[in-house]
């Protein structure tokens, strides 16, 4: 808020969950702002947000591109198509470029989770299970009583 002199932010796209997604919700967007989410698990856990932003006007939508791809209105198809081929000609061009990979092999999971957590993280993580003779260490479970 200190950037924007206590103002807030105009557009908001989110794919924070809970109590991150309030907070952006409610303290960093602006009067007459509008938060874009962008994350499903928020939508089907049947989030809950306070009502009070929209007293300041603001806006919530709900976006999810795979709902664009998978439909079947004509007029809807027509924009991912023409979406995915601005999309390339952007990326080929080297205007746009894909988020980094970080790639653990399968024997690395915990380093790999512990990456993931990381608050600054930027992009994908993927565990490699392309190893046939990677050997996964496993601790047996401490909540077993037997």
């Amino acid at each position: 808020m200190a950037t924007t002199g206590r103002r807030g932010v105009d557009v908001i796209i989110n794919s924070l969950a809970d109590d991150l997604m309030h907070d952006g919700w409610q303290s960093c967007l602006a009067d007459f702002g509008r938060f874009v989410e962008i994350g499903k698990p928020e939508l089907l856990d049947a989030g809950r947000s306070d009502m009070r932003a929209f007293l300041r006007n603001a806006t919530f939508t709900a976006f999810d591109l795979s709902e664009l791809f998978h439909t079947k209105d004509c007029f809807q198809c027509a924009i991912w198509d023409r979406l995915i081929v601005e999309t390339l000609q952007l990326y080929r061009a080297g205007d746009i470029q894909a988020p980094p990979i970080e790639v653990f092999d399968v024997t690395r999971i915990s380093q790999a989770y512990r990456f993931f957590a990381n608050k600054d993280r930027i992009g994908k993580v993927v565990i490699s299970m392309e190893d046939p003779l990677a050997h996964v260490p496993v601790a047996a479970a401490t909540y077993l009583s037997f």
